[in-house]
């Protein structure tokens, strides 16, 4: 065979292999963590909101008034570091417990981040309330449910 020829079958070869790699859109991928000054915060930085837990029982989230009576909000200084470390310029539409009291997560700086968007802080409220409404029915564990949430952001 000549040079020509084996340099063909080679692009060939290589050719053949990428077509039948697999598409890297097939699957989900991690979205980043960190967020940048313009565009505000799209979703909790583990590093630092990693998430904090209250209670792992199901029978305390589903008693009625359980999340209203462990509600404790920031100090203005503990929003203010939050709203440094995050590069927030603007204004924050929530502080959002990112595992959220009705499915047992506590209050402080690892568990509350400055959420920036209107439309995600009601796409993950939904998702607060269907995840709480399949613990206290047995649909669904409470651990499983916190985990669900944390990981929500992964690939937002």
């Amino acid at each position: 065979m000549t040079t020509r020829v084996k340099l063909l079958v080679a692009a060939g070869l290589l050719l053949l292999a990428a077509c039948a790699a697999p598409s890297p859109v097939s699957s989900p991928t991690r979205a980043p963590a960190s967020p940048t000054a313009s565009a505000g915060v799209g979703r909790p930085d583990p590093a630092v909101t990693p998430g904090a837990i209250l209670t792992r029982s199901a029978a305390d989230v589903c008693k009625a008034g359980w999340a209203s009576a462990h509600r404790r909000s920031l100090s203005l200084a503990q929003e203010r570091h939050l709203m440094i470390i995050y590069r927030i310029i603007g204004p924050v539409a929530e502080w959002d417990h990112l595992i959220a009291l009705e499915l047992g997560g506590g209050n402080g700086m690892t568990n509350i981040w400055p959420q920036t968007s209107a439309a995600d802080r009601a796409r993950k409220d939904r998702l607060e309330n269907s995840l709480h409404s399949q613990v206290c029915s047995g649909k669904l564990q409470l651990v499983k449910a916190q985990e669900e949430i944390v990981h929500f952001w992964d690939f937002w």
